[in-house]
Parts: C-alpha cells; sequence; structure tokens
C-alpha cells in the first residue's frame, strides 16, 4: 500500500461482531503491519445492527425461501 502511495486506509472486518479472539486479534495483526509505515488507519469496529447490512442479510434469506417447497414455505 505503501508503494502505491496509500496514506490512509479503512479496515473493515467481514465479521460484523466484535469478538476478541477474531476481531481483536486481526487489529493486533493490522497494526503491526502498518506500524512506521506513515498510513492511517480507520477501523470499521463492528456492524451487527447496520441497516445496509440487515438488508443484505434480509435480502439473502428471503431469496434462499423462495427455493423452498411450498410445505416447507407454510411452516416458516
Amino acid at each position: 500500500m505503501r508503494a502505491d502511495g496509500i496514506r490512509r486506509a479503512v479496515a473493515l472486518p467481514l465479521f460484523p461482531h466484535y469478538s476478541h479472539t477474531t476481531t481483536g486479534s486481526s487489529w493486533t495483526a493490522l497494526a503491526g503491519a502498518v506500524t512506521g509505515s506513515g498510513i492511517e488507519l480507520v477501523r470499521v469496529e463492528r456492524y451487527p445492527d447496520a441497516p445496509g447490512y440487515l438488508d443484505a442479510l434480509c435480502d439473502r434469506v428471503r431469496a434462499a425461501m423462495l427455493t423452498l417447497p411450498a410445505p416447507a414455505l407454510d411452516r416458516a
């Protein structure tokens, strides 16, 4: 990133919740990777209730439900 002239980066974990063992260890590794690089790091800490994220999850569930046979949908 530094070689490409990047001076600021946004770190977005692919897991929306915070967990010390996943998010925490990732932040630690990332901080070590950018230390002394001159890159400013902006972190998205967690987003489990972000409207866009929830909408995307709901869309995927609705699409999956449409693949179910009718009797299964009646129980849903």
